[in-house]
């Protein structure tokens, strides 16, 4: 096999291979996780003034979850692509955040 198709051949597997990956329906983070970073951003949007843009927190609670932009991002999409998700999703949510609500009010 010569250098050029045996080149060719590598990265032809290797596409193969990416294309088979990336169509996983398996979502880059857990449900669970993706929900409270949507809700630490949810809290973060409604509490904080003007000093801070959104994009700055954003970075700071994604890092806090240990995520990117790009797997939060893939959430939003797994999410769209299955729209009939949101609904539980967003019931897990509000629960979680009376939970928080809870928590704080109970702490001293």
């Amino acid at each position: 096999m010569s250098k050029v198709r045996c080149k060719k051949f590598f990265l032809s597997v290797f596409l193969l291979a990416f294309i088979i990956i990336s169509c996983d329906d398996k979502p880059p983070i857990t449900e669970q996780k993706f929900m409270q970073v949507y809700v630490d951003l949810l809290i973060a949007q409604d509490t904080t003034t003007t000093l801070f843009n959104y994009d700055s927190l954003k970075s700071i609670i994604l890092a806090k979850h240990k995520i990117n932009e790009m797997q939060y991002e893939s959430m939003i999409n797994y999410f769209n692509e299955q729209p009939e998700k949101w609904t539980p999703f967003f019931d897990s949510a509000t629960i979680y955040l009376e939970r928080l609500k809870t928590a704080s009010e109970e702490q001293p």
